[in-house]
């Protein structure tokens, strides 16, 4: 009776311990442990010494693709002729690509981009609207001049010039590109 006991005891405390069943572990290619939970679902990866659960890895995926999302700017600005402004960035493998369209509200700066195209080369005062991108205390990340005779010029069907627009890219990291939070255009003439 007791080896009855003896076996009955020795077969339930096998058959407890065994938690394998219960998780499913496999090993991925890049070295990481992954180990699921049949029951539940969850799912725990341990790499480099370090476990990460399911919810951290996607909180953490989110939070990364928030950071790259496209971003953009409209506001109203006196030192371009009291302008509208519009400026949109997006970073796609560390450059930075940016559009920028002005409306002016008077032809003065129409005007100063036509006098500049007319002029020899020499005789340019070459004149530039220029980019800055700022974090959130104000620090300038980026600083990318844009010639105001390269701006493009947009007409309605009248013939009317209705805006100025501009597109380029600049090299930028994921970093400096996630903790751009504002944008400003200035206007500034140069000599060469």
């Amino acid at each position: 009776m007791k080896k009855i006991i003896l076996l009955i005891l020795l077969c339930l405390f096998l058959t407890g311990c065994d938690d394998m069943s219960l998780y499913k572990i496999t090993r991925h290619e890049d070295g990481a442990i992954i180990k699921m939970n049949r029951l539940t679902g969850e799912i725990t990866i341990i790499k480099d010494g370090k476990i990460t659960t399911e919810e951290e890895i996607r909180a953490s995926t989110y939070a990364e693709k928030a950071a790259l999302e496209p971003k953009g700017w409209r506001y109203q600005s006196r030192e371009l002729y009291n302008s509208n402004v519009t400026i949109k960035i997006k970073l796609i493998s560390d450059k930075l690509y940016y559009e920028v369209e002005i409306i002016p509200r008077t032809s003065e700066l129409f005007q100063s981009q036509e006098r500049e195209i007319s002029l020899p080369r020499k005789e340019r005062k070459n004149p530039v609207i220029i980019l800055k991108l700022y974090d959130e205390d104000s620090f300038e990340l980026i600083y990318q001049p844009i010639p105001l005779v390269d701006m493009t010029r947009k007409t309605s069907k009248g013939g009317e010039y209705e805006s100025l627009d501009y597109a380029g890219s600049v090299k930028c990291d994921r970093n400096t590109y996630a903790n751009i939070k504002s944008g400003d255009l200035s206007y500034s003439i140069t000599q060469d």
